[in-house]
């Protein structure tokens, strides 16, 4: 199958070397085999990186929303980018990416589904997490009031008991130091229980304690003992139900958002499919910002290894004058002609100011370079430092885009 009739693919073949990106674009469309022969897979993509070699290295993650969004024509499309060195869109091709934004915002729905599935009702290696987490915060609560409950009642009959065994001691202990020692007892009644006299003199914290009151001590220990443990064991089990009740309403935020996400996706996919939205003009906002990528690190580069040569070739004048030729000087000219229009500009007027003391004359620049190698070599240098700071930027933004490996068109 032929594009033309009558025709031979060789003869194409000629035919489409001579085409600039523009008639490509259009001859592309105008039947079955014209699609085939030039399709966007294939011929697009490879003409692509051979007119931009430079971006080969980066090719997974350049156009990254282009490629996504408009897999059948994507390569066509970044080769005109580049062509025309902007990124027209009209809206009908903005609104061709409907379908994948849909997609996109149906994939995070599904997302917030899953996790609230999830939450509520487990899978197949577990039971619900939230049914977990409130039984297991609501059994915590009756521990705790459990807990409180005995612990009450205990230390109201401690304090019953040791009222009266506290009495034979007021007449050997200040009320100051009684209040001490109870103190002493109530926080270490094991501690208490297991010391002998010799310990008692040989302890700084203990010798508050009189060794002839040990067996007074000790009683008033095994009456504290329980609810010093009660004590204990309440403050831990107030703190697992803290943990607990945490844990419980952690995951009641997280259906609760899940289900306000869930809410908003349904209204922007309605919004999407209605060919408005923020999600469009985000979408138009990453194809311009991802076309002007690509421009500036393919032009950046570029620039840089041109420049770099016409810095080399200056310096080699420098070094030995007896190689000022004129054909050594119309190449460097010629060199600096052929940059961008920016960079061209740059250069000449630049030197023009720092060197031409006012005089008025038409390419100035062009005309007496000769003389001002070294000035000309130092504009170069601006230049190029320009462009490397703009390539160290784009390959840190590129750092942060997730490559997209090669579709299938």
């Amino acid at each position: 199958m032929t594009i033309f009739n009558n025709s031979v693919p060789d003869v194409e073949g000629v035919i489409t070397s001579y085409c600039d990106i523009y008639s490509l674009f259009n001859l592309s469309g105008v039947n079955q085999a014209a699609r085939l022969r030039l399709s966007n897979k294939d011929f697009f993509k490879e003409l692509f990186f051979n007119l931009h070699s430079t971006l080969r290295p980066h090719a997974s993650k350049l156009f990254t929303t282009l490629r996504s969004c408009y897999p059948d024509n994507c390569y066509k499309v970044m080769c005109k980018v580049m062509q025309e060195r902007s990124f027209e869109r009209s809206n009908s091709f903005l609104k061709q990416a409907i379908p994948y934004l849909q997609a996109k915002l149906s994939a995070k729905k599904q997302d917030s589904e899953r996790e609230i599935q999830e939450i509520r009702y487990g899978n197949k290696d577990c039971s619900s997490l939230i049914d977990t987490a409130e039984m297991k915060y609501k059994q915590s609560e009756d521990e705790v009031k459990a807990v409180s409950i005995q612990y009450a009642y205990e230390r109201g009959n401690a304090y019953n008991t040791i009222s009266k065994l506290t009495k034979p001691l007021e007449a050997a202990h200040s009320r100051e130091e009684l209040d001490k020692i109870l103190y002493l007892i109530y926080n270490n009644p094991e501690l208490i229980l297991q010391i002998s006299e010799k310990e008692i003199s040989d302890s700084e914290m203990l010798e508050i304690l009189d060794k002839e009151h040990l067996a007074q001590y000790q009683e008033i220990a095994r009456v504290y003992l329980l609810p010093s443990q009660l004590s204990h064991e309440l403050t831990t089990k107030i703190n697992n139900n803290q943990i607990l009740e945490n844990q419980y309403n952690t995951l009641k935020r997280k259906i609760e958002r899940a289900e306000s996400e869930i809410h908003i996706i349904d209204a922007e996919i309605k919004v999407v499919a209605a060919g408005s939205g923020a999600h469009l003009q985000v979408h138009q906002s990453n194809l311009s910002r991802e076309g002007n990528l690509a421009l500036d690190l393919e032009g950046a580069t570029r620039s840089v290894s041109h420049l770099s040569q016409c810095w080399r070739s200056i310096e080699d004048l420098i070094d030995d004058p007896a190689k000022k030729t004129d054909e050594a000087l119309a190449a460097i000219r010629q060199a600096i002609n052929a940059c961008t229009l920016q960079d061209k500009t740059d250069i000449w007027r630049n030197l023009y100011f720092q060197c031409a003391n006012g005089v008025q004359e038409n390419e100035w620049s062009e005309h007496h370079f000769p003389d001002f190698l070294r000035e000309l070599q130092l504009q170069i240098e601006l230049v190029l430092v320009k462009h490397e700071q703009l390539i160290e930027r784009s390959k840190k933004e590129l750092d942060n885009v997730v490559p997209l490996e090669e579709i299938d068109q």
